[in-house]
């Protein structure tokens, strides 16, 4: 089984202190369980062979502190390596005519480049008729997270967005 990548965005300067935190509440539940920093602050990922979705259980039962949100990554590959088949395949969990939000996280990119992986991400979304729409009228969010030379594309449903920001974010901002 390959492992799970989860983004999880934290508060700057406190990458350490959460990955501590996280370390400690997956290890009984995965003892292979690997969080990395990126490079950038306040992001780090996550590596593990728990399921996206126990996953979030669990670091919303333990409230770590400074943990703003999790991303379950549907790929994370280098940005010379997109192609259209990796990008469909990452966005095979959003039926057609689904309202569909895009999130678009930008760290040591140049602007141009991450702009055509983007305009390539929402021409596969409307050929397959999906409805683009903002965040708060959508039934599915997908995250483009640029990572320098890497892309990461998540897609949650609402109801996941809802409780990640409701019981594992320790912010009261609503987009963090």
């Amino acid at each position: 089984m390959h492992p799970v990548r989860i983004l999880a965005t934290v508060k700057p300067g406190k990458e350490e202190k959460v990955k501590r935190d996280i370390l400690d509440a997956l290890y009984p539940f995965d003892p292979q369980v690997n969080v990395q920093f990126t490079g950038f602050g306040g992001v780090l990922i996550i590596e593990t062979k728990l399921k996206p979705k126990r996953l979030i259980g669990l670091l919303s039962w333990r409230r770590i502190r400074h943990l703003y949100r999790l991303i379950p990554l549907k790929i994370m590959v280098s940005i010379e390596n997109v192609d259209s088949k990796t990008l469909s395949a990452a966005l095979n969990d959003i039926s057609e005519g689904e309202a569909t939000a895009v999130i678009v996280k930008k760290r040591g990119i140049p602007s141009p480049k991450a702009y055509e992986i983007v305009d390539k991400i929402i021409g596969l979304l409307k050929t397959r008729n999906i409805h683009l729409t903002n965040r708060r009228k959508a039934s599915k969010i997908v995250f483009i997270e640029f990572m320098g030379e890497i892309l990461g594309v998540g897609v949650l449903d609402e109801r996941t967005f809802k409780f990640i920001k409701e019981h594992v974010s320790n912010s009261h901002n609503v987009d963090r």
